[in-house]
């Protein structure tokens, strides 16, 4: 009577488990659903986007014509995207571009305008890609730009965001930015912002055969995205609570809960960031400032509030 008793109460443990895990998935979809919403921005809402972009594309096409990226101000002369996007895909195996390859244009969500008297174009100094990155499963996916210039601290449309250290719980509401790429052909478009919930790694790992626990999967809840989309920018920017905490390496079709956008963990990289950020200004210290007026300066910047990281 006793064994028989155990047997029903632990199969009405399972029953009420699988409900309960049912019950969360529905809540997460149905977030989805209650807060999604995709929506054109202005550079004022994403001060910190940036447009990585080829400069064979821009002298061939034409100006805006050579974004491939998107990526992240994250001090004013280090810009944070995905480390495929500094790699040329048509070489068998692909192989790192050159840092003057590219140019990184800030200040303006429209890709196309010239003549914005708000938008600043910047060469590129070095590149540091990150050097476990696996170009077939895109692990560690992540790599720093540094601008041969810096950002101006008052750029009324270019600011540094900061960097998300915590753990994000699931559910958690985030936003993530970045160019639209219409289905037509694939060209980027406006700037848009879009909220999606975190799902937890176990669901993202059961749904992404390559996601590891550097990364934070969101869903966003679109139905027609096959209608609407081709995809969104690599290298866009996953905000939650005014921080960066994701960098954008899978962001196809959105992101629903059975196809989640990935974005690379910021806080898994924080150490890796601040540690390839000192070096090369402890590396390029001779060149003007000293190590120990850069490190004072930091210091001033943060005695007055502004944020390098």
């Amino acid at each position: 009577m006793v064994k028989n008793l155990k047997t029903i109460l632990l199969g009405v443990l399972i029953i009420l488990s699988t409900i309960a895990k049912n019950e969360g998935k529905d809540q997460i979809e149905n977030k989805e659903h209650e807060h999604h919403q995709i929506t054109e921005i202005t550079i004022d809402d994403a001060k910190y986007q940036a447009s990585l972009r080829l400069v064979s594309l821009e002298t061939t096409k034409g100006y805006g014509h050579g974004h491939i990226c998107a990526g992240s101000i994250i001090t004013q002369r280090v810009i944070l995207t995905a480390a495929h996007c500094v790699m040329d895909t048509t070489k068998k195996p692909p192989a790192d571009r050159k840092p003057q390859e590219f140019v990184v244009v800030v200040g303006s969500a429209n890709l196309y305008d010239e003549k914005n008297n708000k938008t600043l174009q910047y060469n590129v100094e070095k590149i540091s890609k990150h050097k476990s990155f696996d170009w077939k499963t895109y692990k560690n996916d992540i790599a720093m730009i540094y601008l041969n210039d810096s950002i101006p601290w008052t750029w009324p449309t270019a600011k540094a965001i900061s960097l998300n250290t915590k753990l994000l719980p699931e559910a958690k509401m985030c936003k993530t930015t970045g160019w639209e790429r219409t289905e037509e052909n694939c060209t980027p478009t406006k700037l848009v912002a879009d909220t999606l919930p975190i799902i937890s790694y176990e669901s993202c790992k059961a749904l992404n055969a390559n996601a590891t626990q550097s990364v934070i999967c969101g869903g966003c809840g679109r139905d027609d995205v096959d209608e609407e989309y081709c995809r969104e920018d690599a290298g866009a920017s996953l905000v939650c609570d005014d921080q960066l905490a994701g960098v954008g390496f899978r962001v196809d079709k959105c992101g629903t809960f059975s196809n989640p956008g990935v974005f690379m963990n910021v806080s898994v990289y924080h150490d890796w960031i601040v540690k390839t950020n000192n070096t090369f200004y402890n590396k390029n210290s001779a060149k003007g400032l000293g190590a120990s007026y850069v490190h004072m300066l930091i210091l001033l910047c943060s005695v007055f509030s502004y944020k390098l990281f």
